[in-house]
């Protein structure tokens, strides 16, 4: 597999479990980063990554917190007043 297209589907990779992308269907952010048939990217995807781009976000989009909530304190224990 070329670089470019390993950097192409990384980004993709990223983007498939963005919480602020959720609602983005999977094709949309295939066509984002230049995969303009989808089959191509679901093909790519799964030879790089073993699963289809629809099972790897539902198995890794669970575990992933919004960068804000994961690093702030009160995030993290329920109280949003600042301390």
């Amino acid at each position: 597999m070329s670089w470019i297209r390993e950097q192409l589907l990384e980004h993709a990779r990223r983007d498939l479990t963005d919480p602020a992308l959720r609602d983005r269907p999977v094709g949309e952010i295939a066509h984002r980063w230049g995969f303009t048939h989808h089959a191509t990217f679901t093909g790519a995807f799964r030879a790089r990554y073993r699963m289809t781009p629809t099972e790897y976000r539902n198995d890794h989009a669970a575990q992933r917190q919004p960068a804000a909530q994961a690093s702030h304190p009160a995030a993290q224990n329920g109280d949003a007043r600042h301390s």
